[in-house]
């Protein structure tokens, strides 16, 4: 069984190559949307981020690597905050995933190509979802819920 604090893990450098640490990621359809500053009033001290941008003609997606100097107790409750704090930044859906589970736009959240790599989701109506637990199993979101996502993408692109 793999569990959800074994797969908080991102390469961050050369250096240090794999560390603790999570992937978040913003989606907006607007192409001038400004990247937001991380939220580290929310993570603890010592917390790293390095921002990325990936776009096409009509859509941006922000993404954030995010080095823990130690995963938090309150993982969860911090992930949610963060997805929350970008949502209201008017992103228009706000995600944690794996490593090697993203597709461009219009594909993003097809569910076969990103089945099992999503794992918690700020969605356009601000409702947050995540099935995993720090200490318990890894349970990404269903592919039922990926493709109500992928819908969305496609109505906003």
């Amino acid at each position: 069984m793999i569990y959800t604090k074994n797969i908080l893990n991102i390469y961050w450098d050369s250096n240090l190559g794999e560390v603790n640490g999570q992937t978040f990621y913003l989606y907006s359809n607007d192409i001038n949307y400004s990247l937001p500053k991380f939220p580290f009033e929310l993570w603890p001290k010592l917390t790293e981020a390095k921002s990325h941008k990936l776009f096409g003609e009509n859509w941006v997606v922000w993404l954030w690597d995010v080095k823990f100097s130690e995963i938090p107790n309150n993982w969860k409750k911090i992930t949610e905050d963060t997805l929350r704090f970008f949502f209201e930044k008017n992103s228009i859906i706000s995600w944690c995933g794996l490593d090697g589970y993203f597709i461009d736009p219009p594909d993003l959240f097809d569910p076969k190509e990103m089945s099992n790599g999503v794992y918690a989701v700020v969605d356009a109506n601000g409702v947050f979802i995540c099935h995993s637990d720090l200490d318990s199993k890894y349970e990404a979101l269903t592919d039922n819920e990926l493709l109500m996502l992928h819908n969305v993408i496609k109505d906003n692109i």
